[in-house]
């Protein structure tokens, strides 16, 4: 088996679980290895290894045929196998011209952190190329849903992982009678919101009746912030921000600490697993992490793990505990036991190679749930218009499928905010013309059904958007079929605009009608597709509806 892995600068700051994996498969199988090489980036090196790199300019650099495609047709690669960037698609699109017979797989460790419209563009474009990907694999399906909102494309869950070949606990572990020196890793975004944990340690400096120091391992732009409020809080005797570490080094270091703080916040990282609280586990330390969905799993396994919530004065409760209670010999072996099955080694076996078997050997992959949801665009033109009957019809209608577990896009005519605001599960967009940038955009999402809601001659552009394409185009009809044609119809007679309607009537897969007697209006080749009910009241999402009490009369 030939594999071909893509990331970005090898063994620079950032997700560990890039280089530890490359590294462990590297051993495994035949392998090239792109990633950027800049000479700037040794100061922020972490990790190194013997791993043969094939260097390259940027992921997807203006010589990409000299730089990559070259090398790469000439070792005929049966995985190609790429650790996730913003440009991902762009690599992946271009590569399948020259190489269309290797499998595509796709890795996400993190969230997407990037906001306002580039965003939106990684979103759009991820939801469009998912489709030329043969599997995901992930930390967290979470993050896969932030840069490619209702994903289809096959996806496994992996863990996260550390290596134990390298991080070893004190030779004799005992009884921590009490903590004094903590110790906590992470890169420092301003999205880590690292600033909370300093100001509560800080606080509980002052509390404790032991002399405490917390060292804090990492980089990232928000560290002379940092910097600045330890001055600030003249904390320097109990808060020490030690920059980046080497790998090697930092593993030695670890268990010379009494406790190791797994601090995260709740938005964007609430389950995203942290391979921090896994590497303090593996040193033979205690830990303190937040109670995030991520972190509480791991005590359902059996781990011993004290929680905080993220609160300033929850977590100097916790710590002060720590203080005087110490961890009991017991639950740190207890730990080393459980963290077995998280070591690399076992993890790139049972995860990833299993994957590169099954798609090499076309092997029918099991559907995730999400495969089974149907994609739905629902079209209310002028649901920024006003509270009108289809308005609303249409929003409650998307609210229960998306309740069901469909996907579901509910688009309108940018005339200001939506009279009737969805739930969040409903993705919610804005356009400004019927135009083929509009198409564009509803044929890379490929729906399952594209359905209109209508009352004019509009119905026409609205078909537009999905003709000559295989997406099944439905329609409700808002009004009355004789205002309908005589009014509505603007800029053509009464007959042409019967016309004009059954040609479109005559393609759809389906027609809505409020009234029965309404279907009167259709040729009877057309009748068998009409379906005529009354407007429903949905009720809503989560709640019951209670018929227990008499109806009045």
């Amino acid at each position: 088996m030939k594999i071909a892995f893509f990331s970005r600068s090898f063994g620079v700051r950032g997700t560990a679980g890039t280089y530890l994996l490359i590294d462990k498969l590297s051993k495994k199988f035949d392998y090239m290895f792109f990633t950027p090489i800049h000479s700037n980036e040794h100061k922020y090196q972490v990790y190194s290894s013997d791993i043969k790199i094939t260097p390259i300019k940027e992921l997807f650099p203006d010589d990409i045929k000299d730089s990559i495609v070259n090398p790469l047709s000439e070792f005929s690669p049966d995985i190609i196998y790429i650790f996730n960037f913003p440009e991902w698609y762009k690599l992946v699109s271009f590569l399948k011209k020259f190489i269309p017979n290797a499998k595509y797989i796709l890795d996400i460790q993190t969230p997407l952190l990037i906001a306002d419209k580039r965003r939106e563009d990684i979103q759009f474009n991820g939801i469009k190329y998912q489709h030329d990907l043969d599997a995901i694999a992930t930390l967290a399906f979470k993050s896969v849903e932030t840069w490619i909102p209702n994903y289809e494309t096959y996806t496994i869950e992996y863990p996260l992982g550390v290596d134990l070949d390298f991080i070893k606990p004190l030779p004799i572990l005992k009884d921590i009678k009490n903590c004094k020196k903590f110790v906590h890793i992470a890169s420092l975004h301003p999205l880590r919101q690292t600033s909370v944990l300093i100001k509560a340690f800080h606080d509980f400096s002052q509390c404790s009746t032991n002399p405490v120091k917390l060292d804090i391992f990492g980089d990232g732009p928000d560290i002379e912030n940092l910097k600045s409020l330890v001055e600030q809080l003249q904390a320097s005797k109990h808060v020490s921000l030690k920059g980046l570490c080497e790998q090697g080094k930092l593993f030695n270091l670890l268990p010379k600490y009494d406790a190791g703080i797994a601090w995260v916040p709740y938005e964007h990282y609430d389950e995203s697993p942290s391979l921090k609280i896994l590497e303090f586990m593996a040193a033979g330390i205690p830990v303190f992490a937040s109670d995030t969905t991520a972190h509480k799993l791991l005590k359902k396994e059996g781990f011993s793990i004290n929680y905080f919530s993220n609160t300033h004065d929850n977590i100097i409760k916790t710590l002060l505990v720590a203080t005087q209670k110490g961890e009991a010999k017991k639950n740190l072996l207890n730990n080393l036991d459980l963290i077995k099955k998280y070591d690399y080694e076992y993890i790139a076996e049972q995860y990833h190679v299993k994957l590169f078997r099954q798609l090499l050997n076309n092997e029918d992959l099991e559907l995730n749930e999400k495969n089974k949801k149907l994609r739905l665009i629902l079209l209310s033109d002028s649901l920024a218009l006003g509270k009108g009957g289809a308005e609303k019809i249409s929003v409650e209608l998307a609210n229960s499928m998306a309740a069901r577990g469909h996907i579901v896009y509910l688009i309108y005519q940018n005339k200001g905010k939506p009279a009737y605001i969805p739930n969040k599960d409903v993705k919610l967009f804005s356009y400004e013309n019927i135009d083929n940038s509009l198409r564009k955009k509803l044929l890379a999402i490929d729906p399952d059904v594209f359905f209109v809601f209508y009352f004019n001659r509009q119905l026409i552009k609205y078909f537009s958007l999905v003709y000559n394409s295989n997406i099944p185009f439905g329609m409700q009809e808002c009004t009355n079929p004789i205002r309908l044609c005589g009014n509505n119809w603007k800029e053509k007679d009464s007959v042409t605009a019967c016309w004009e309607r059954e040609i479109i009537a005559s393609a759809a897969a389906s027609i809505r009608l409020v009234m029965s007697g309404y279907k009167n209006s259709f040729e009877n080749y057309i009748k068998p597709r009409v379906y005529a009910f009354p407007n429903s009241t949905f009720p809503q999402h989560g709640k019951v509806i209670d018929r227990s009490k008499n109806r009045k009369k």
